[in-house]
């Protein structure tokens, strides 16, 4: 679509047609409306372009000009003038980024960060490339290094000596006072890997690591936590199979219950991953990062299908499950497929248990298979689990082979 087509009076036309970005127009609102934005918001946003056009001719700057200093300089003088409006900086930043695509404005300087900045962004690059640790792993041990340098910063330059394990110590107690044993857990395995690193760098003279305390967690000492099978059915059928949203949400919540998914793996699946003629897909972002060919249940397919024929948005992303609204592109992540199970539960009135809503499919479909004479080899085989010891707890809500197991209470009835 192009701007003669999205606006139809002369004036307008005319009006629209100045200032250096005029070139770049037609394709700014061809990538808007492809994005899903409706007419009205596409008009709302090539308006605001429009005046930042002639914002730069005023300025004497050429299209390659525009970066960051100049959009920030355009928004104040518009706030200062009382003509800002609440989507023009999406449209002109959408604008920024579109030009740097098409090669017209260069890429970002690169901003020379401070201290306590540049050593959480080396400590990024070492978990990725050096650890190559899994992308939800390493966002939680980077926010445990932001925590930790905000309460005690570290130079950059030379090791710093002032660190002692008092300070480790007294950041324990400060971080984990009132949080879950899960939490805990979570903050020390952080703080262990980052003095280790802090170390490795050079940034701190002493190893500190050895200072982080051990939480007390006994394997196996819980039971999974998971939804029973009636209740599995009672989600499913309280979606709504005739709307667009509806159809997605039911897509992924069969995948979840009949598969046994983790929430990232539904999220990064492709439509190049699913193969129809022979009745499979393939898991490319999993836990383990090893791509896994899994079966496509005649269920789990028909609800596919009927996404993707009669709910799935128009749009140049090769996700298949797509967000409803501008701007339309895949997922944003496993906490959107939290979002949808939530969601799903509150309609059918399930009260879920603590723990992750996605996750408890996944453990009620273990339990399922345990008590219809599954295997825990077979069980572990199709939720892809690496250590053996990870399928053990299932064997916990087996009771019928455990009551063969079970020795009388001395002095009770056998």
């Amino acid at each position: 679509m192009s701007v003669s087509m999205l606006l139809t009076r002369l004036a307008e036309l005319r009006r629209l047609r100045q200032g250096p970005l005029e070139p770049h127009l037609d394709t700014y609102v061809a990538h808007v409306i492809g994005r899903g934005f409706n007419r009205e918001i596409a008009r709302r946003h090539l308006w605001a372009v429009s005046h930042l056009s002639t914002f730069m001719a005023e300025q004497g700057l050429p299209a390659h000009g525009l970066d960051e200093k100049v959009l920030k300089l355009f928004l104040r003088v518009r706030v200062r003038y009382g003509r800002f409006y609440r989507t023009d900086p999406a449209a002109a930043w959408r604008m920024l980024h579109l030009l740097r695509e098409l090669g017209v404005c260069p890429e970002a300087q690169a901003v020379v960060l401070p201290a306590t900045a540049k050593i959480v962004a080396d400590y990024h690059t070492y978990l990725l490339q050096e650890r190559g640790l899994a992308r939800t792993t390493i966002t939680g041990h980077l926010s445990v290094a932001r925590l930790f340098l905000t309460d005690y910063p570290i130079a950059d330059a030379e090791a710093d000596s002032r660190l002692c394990a008092d300070n480790v110590i007294t950041f324990i107690q400060k971080h984990t006072r009132r949080r879950n044993r899960g939490t805990a857990k979570n903050v020390c395995l952080g703080l262990r890997a980052f003095l280790r690193y802090l170390l490795y760098s050079g940034r701190v003279s002493c190893d500190l690591a050895s200072a982080v305390p051990r939480v007390a967690d006994y394997a196996l000492s819980t039971l999974p936590r998971c939804l029973r099978p009636r209740e599995v059915e009672q989600v499913l059928r309280h979606c709504d199979r005739h709307t667009p949203i509806g159809r997605r949400d039911y897509a992924i919540l069969v995948m979840l219950a009949r598969l046994g998914l983790r929430a990232s793996e539904v999220v990064a699946l492709s439509l190049g991953d699913i193969d129809w003629h022979s009745g499979q897909f393939c898991l490319r972002h999993t836990k383990s990062r090893a791509d896994a060919t899994m079966p496509l249940p005649s269920e789990v397919g028909r609800a596919i299908a009927d996404y993707l024929r009669h709910g799935r948005p128009r749009s140049a992303s090769r996700r298949v499950f797509l967000r409803h609204t501008a701007p339309v592109s895949g997922l944003a992540g496993a906490s959107n497929i939290g979002f949808i199970v939530r969601a799903a539960f509150h309609r059918a009135g399930v009260l879920r248990p603590n723990g992750g809503a996605a996750h408890l499919f996944r453990h009620g479909l273990a339990t399922r298979m345990l008590g219809n004479g599954a295997s825990l080899r077979l069980i572990g085989e199709l939720l892809r689990h690496q250590d053996p010891d990870t399928t053990r707890i299932y064997a916990k809500v087996d009771v019928k082979a455990l009551r063969t197991l079970a020795q009388p209470w001395p002095g009770g009835a056998a």
